[in-house]
């Protein structure tokens, strides 16, 4: 998705280890259906299954993120590629939003009109 290559191997162990701190919230009914998450490893799955998921909308952002959105399970997972000051990857995230949809939605209008503010990139 990006505009860089990543292995999501190496991505997913990070943003599930972040993740964690969210897995309550796939047991709130007002944020969508009861998903069954014990562990780090069901957690992972959910996020691949997200990913490749048909009904899964995405797109790219210009900060070395991409974010994704299964409307079906109220998953947002932000895949964040950019490395920090030490070389490691932030990976990312994976929640459900209390404003569902409209949280995806906003996030793709704030990208679209921080791209129109982008100055222009000159040739030389």
């Amino acid at each position: 998705m990006g505009n860089q290559p990543y292995k999501l191997k190496n991505i997913l162990p990070v943003l599930v280890k972040h993740s964690m701190h969210h897995i309550a919230e796939f047991q709130k009914t007002d944020l969508g259906i009861i998903l069954p998450f014990h562990n780090d490893q069901d957690l992972y799955d959910h996020i691949v299954q997200t990913l490749f998921h048909q009904e899964t909308r995405s797109f790219s952002e210009d900060n070395s993120r991409d974010c994704f959105y299964n409307l079906l399970t109220n998953t947002v997972v932000i895949i964040n590629f950019a490395l920090d000051r030490n070389g490691n990857t932030f990976g990312g995230t994976c929640f459900r939003p209390r404003e569902k949809e409209e949280y995806f939605k906003e996030l793709y209008k704030r990208e679209n009109r921080r791209q129109r503010t982008k100055e222009p990139s000159s040739r030389q």
